[in-house]
């Protein structure tokens, strides 16, 4: 790879730290943290889609957050 192309990437790769640490962007991870696992503890017992749909909604959210937060909320 070239240095320009090296370079690129460690610029990218900073903005998307800066962006992961950005106040907005992480209260709206936590908002929406908060909803699915709202909506999946009050979802019907007998009705498996939505508690996975939701359940997986909230790993998706702590991978792209580079955690396991939410998931290990949820089993909690």
């Amino acid at each position: 790879m070239n240095e320009g192309k090296a370079r690129e990437r460690q610029d990218r790769a900073a903005k998307a730290e800066a962006l992961l640490r950005n106040e907005l962007f992480v209260e709206a991870f936590e908002y929406l943290d908060e909803q699915f696992i709202d909506a999946w503890k009050t979802s019907a017992i007998n009705d498996a889609g939505p508690a996975r749909s939701y359940s997986t909604s909230c790993r998706h959210l702590a991978l792209s957050r580079g955690t396991s937060l939410a998931w290990s909320r949820m089993v909690s």
